[in-house]
């Protein structure tokens, strides 16, 4: 009993203390800042320092801490301390990679600050989004079971997702190489009129009579983007522009048929519908594409939002024509054509897409010019050949 009341007493006064202890050193160490900063402006910079350790190690809000090293850096600039000073501020800019040096800055701080960067050599992005196949089918070829010469067939545009994780490695403020990986979906419709005929009607006159055929065709796939970007950065905004090449995986592509046989007079059939079929035979399993896009970044704190606009054009034909009419090698291929009468075009597929997204930048304060994408690529080497040692 004895032990347990000294366990209760010891957790009450550790509970007064960080209730009551922590708003009296914040209140203490905003003080301290103020009398720095009297201090600083009398020209008294030598008991600076020991005034802010402190409440640096423990106390300063990230804002005062800001203030502080500041203050420091510009005391131990007017003291003839360049190390002091050099510390001072790579601490500030690791509190505030963004910091920039403001008219009412003394010019000794502006001359400091020219002999250091703090902008990112990697930045992360994560984004979603969605795509349309707008305007986006070329075709090769064209392939029916129906008279191809005088073709009827009509493509439309379908929608889809995309979620995309990148890097960019960046060589300057303006240039950067951007490397992701993106899985998404997409899908496009098709109609036609097959089998074109005539008929006499009960009145004798001869009447046409079509069948039309509608598809919905879609599919998963996962590219590698790889694209050099152009960034003109401004305060908060920043806009950009990007060119690039894309390998594509895709899989999984189901075809939703149906079949409506033409109505002869009083005579109506019904349409002919299935289940979905799987078509990834006569679809190539790796595609390749080119990537233009657009985009504009905003600031928000140490991060930043975007949206971006792409479009994807395709440049290798995705049909598989070998497949195309090997009818016993997949039943679904076989209703694909008789079932159907669906024959593919040779054709290729391209995409706009809009996604929106955040930027992390991986900050590293550091002189100009002292790490850069090479240096920190020859520390990575470094590090693995002391590990495999």
């Amino acid at each position: 009993m004895i032990f347990l009341n000294a366990v209760a007493k010891f957790i009450l006064i550790l509970f007064f203390l960080t209730v009551i202890g922590s708003p009296l050193l914040a209140q203490q160490c905003e003080q301290n800042l103020s009398l720095a900063q009297e201090r600083f402006e009398k020209g008294h910079l030598n008991g600076i320092p020991a005034l802010l350790s402190e409440c640096l190690r423990n106390g300063f809000s990230r804002s005062e801490k800001i203030q502080a090293y500041r203050l420091l850096t510009i005391s131990y600039l007017y003291n003839d301390d360049p190390f002091g000073a050099e510390s001072s501020f790579l601490k500030l800019l690791d509190l505030d990679p963004e910091y920039r040096v403001t008219e009412n800055d003394p010019v000794e701080l502006e001359h400091l600050s020219n002999q250091y960067i703090a902008d990112p050599i990697i930045s992360w992005r994560l984004s979603a989004g969605a795509n349309a196949t707008l305007g986006g089918i070329n075709i090769l070829h064209v392939n029916g079971t129906d008279n191809t010469a005088d073709t009827k067939e009509k493509y439309t545009p379908g929608y889809g997702f995309q979620v995309n994780g990148s890097a960019d490695i960046h060589f300057s403020n303006f240039i950067s190489l951007m490397i992701g990986v993106e899985f998404g979906s997409s899908q496009f419709g098709y109609t036609n009129e097959l089998f074109e005929g005539t008929f006499l009607n009960a009145e004798g006159a001869v009447e046409p009579v079509v069948d039309l055929l509608s598809k919905k065709e879609n599919n998963l796939y996962l590219s590698i983007p790889l694209a050099v970007k152009f960034t003109y950065p401004i305060y908060k905004w920043h806009p950009y522009a990007y060119i690039g090449f894309s390998p594509d995986f895709s899989f999984n592509h189901r075809a939703d048929l149906t079949l409506t046989p033409g109505s002869t007079g009083s005579v109506t059939q019904s349409p002919v519908t299935g289940p979905k079929l799987d078509i990834s035979s006569i679809r190539k399993d790796v595609t390749y594409s080119m990537l233009y896009g657009l985009g504009v970044m905003r600031r928000i704190g140490y991060k930043y939002v975007f949206v971006d606009l792409r479009y994807k054009g395709g440049f290798k034909n995705n049909l598989v024509e070998k497949n195309q009419l090997d009818f016993e090698a997949s039943e679904d291929i076989n209703d694909y054509t008789f079932k159907y009468g669906m024959v593919d075009d040779d054709l290729r597929l391209n995409a706009f897409s809009i996604s929106a997204g955040v930027v992390i930048p991986m900050y590293k304060p550091r002189r100009k010019n002292t790490v850069t994408l090479q240096t920190t690529v020859k520390s990575w080497f470094k590090r693995k050949e002391k590990q495999d040692e």
